[in-house]
């Protein structure tokens, strides 16, 4: 996993996909922070933000490598194709909710 706001390059990602290193994306693997900010904005505890931000992680970083493996592209496209097919169903969802 790369550190938080230091992520790995395109190439070195490349690189690491090619040689079948695992290597999650930045910007998944360090997601705790904004998912504790949206729990703690709801007004929850600390104890379920840790719960949530253990699941959320999990999941998004099993989608991603099982998109990664599935579609043979690097974790860093599929992660990206996992938040933009969100962002277009939340956008949907805003112009018809």
């Amino acid at each position: 996993m790369q550190g938080a706001n230091i992520p790995a390059t395109d190439d070195s990602e490349r690189i690491l996909y090619e040689r079948g290193i695992v290597n999650v994306p930045d910007f998944i693997a360090n997601a705790g922070g904004v998912i504790c900010a949206a729990v703690e904005y709801r007004g929850e505890s600390e104890a379920f933000a840790f719960e949530q931000i253990a699941a959320k992680i999990a999941q998004n970083t099993r989608e991603v490598l099982a998109r990664s493996r599935e579609e043979k592209i690097t974790p860093r496209e599929a992660a990206v194709r996992l938040a933009l097919g969100r962002v277009k169903m939340a956008m949907r969802y805003r112009r018809h909710g």
